[in-house]
């Protein structure tokens, strides 16, 4: 078992057995170190990982940049009437409208879809429905 020193770059001396193990070691240790990072397993986890942060960026990108539209929801401009309404009144108007906005009775003309009709139907429902008293049948009691 031979060892030899030398110095370094950095100035610290470096022992080198000479003896089977220790060469079978170090060669080992030298073709690990070439091969760590051009292995496919090495570099496809490398572009999963880019791959993954992109999307993580992209998603906190579209999340900074959407826009949040808050619209009070206010019953009496949908159905069109003044705040001080009666009840009689809410619910004349409430007929007129659907009737006049039912489904089934619109012709659709230009660009207005069925969906767009069903959607007003449903709001001026829920626009009326609002402003009903609540009867006995409705209340939920424990």
């Amino acid at each position: 078992m031979k060892k030899t020193s030398d110095m370094t770059d950095d100035g610290r001396t470096r022992i080198e057995c000479t003896c089977d193990m220790c060469i079978k070691k170090s060669r080992h240790l030298a073709e690990q170190r070439k091969k760590s990072l051009y292995q496919p397993a090495v570099i496809r986890k490398f572009i999963l990982l880019a791959i993954g942060w992109g999307i993580v960026g992209y998603m906190l990108y579209r999340i900074a940049t959407t826009k949040v539209e808050n619209k009070i929801w206010d019953p009496y401009a949908v159905l069109g009437i003044s705040s001080s309404s009666s009840l009689e009144k809410i619910k004349s108007h409430y007929k007129k409208l659907s009737k006049s906005l039912h489904p089934d009775k619109i012709k659709l003309v230009g660009n207005i879809t069925k969906e767009m009709v069903e959607k007003k139907f449903v709001d001026v429902t829920k626009a009326y429905k609002a402003y009903l008293p609540l009867d006995n049948s409705r209340l939920m009691v424990d």
